[in-house]
């Protein structure tokens, strides 16, 4: 005999489930929408996975190289290699996202996100992304924009060796 499991859900655009109406690992999910959310270690409501759109890989990036108002749901490849510019995110609905890769340049020329009346993470509405190879999530979760930047372990252990330079030039030159 099967199990049946019946997640909490909406069908409301834009909804998200509050941590309050969650258990630690519990899911909910906006079928709305087509994301599903989860109770995370820290308390924290979530995306753990949300639908595909566009192409017909599922997703549809567009690269853009000039100051751009992004809209929810925009996948989009930054390419910085002219200068820098300015994404400036759309009005802050919670569940609204943006997903930005870095065009290979962001090392040496930033890209600027202004998030407008907004916070980022909570402090500041403008953030310079300068670290190269990254994608950046952007999630608005009610209060603040949530930041999210996915890495796999050598882009890790690259910024810890650079990290541990870093220490032992600092303890040179304190001597």
């Amino acid at each position: 005999m099967s199990t049946k499991i019946i997640l909490k859900k909406s069908d409301v655009p834009a909804s998200q489930p509050l941590t309050s109406d969650l258990e630690f690992g519990e899911l909910a999910i906006n079928y709305d929408d087509g994301i599903l959310y989860y109770k995370n270690k820290d308390g924290i409501v979530d995306i753990i996975a949300r639908k595909s759109t566009g192409g017909g890989s599922g997703i549809s990036i567009s690269r853009i190289a000039s100051n751009y108002n992004a809209s929810s749901g925009d996948f989009l490849l930054a390419d910085t290699s002219l200068g820098s510019f300015t994404l400036s995110l759309p009005a802050p609905t919670t569940g609204s996202f943006v997903t930005i890769f870095d065009g290979g340049s962001w090392t040496s020329n930033p890209l600027i996100i202004n998030s407008g009346a907004s916070t980022i993470d909570g402090d500041g509405s403008t953030i310079n992304l300068d670290v190269g190879n990254v994608r950046v999530d952007l999630v608005y979760n009610g209060s603040t924009w949530k930041t999210h930047i996915p890495v796999d372990r050598n882009w890790v252990e690259n910024r810890l060796a650079a990290f541990e330079d870093d220490v032992i030039t600092y303890a040179i030159a304190l001597g």
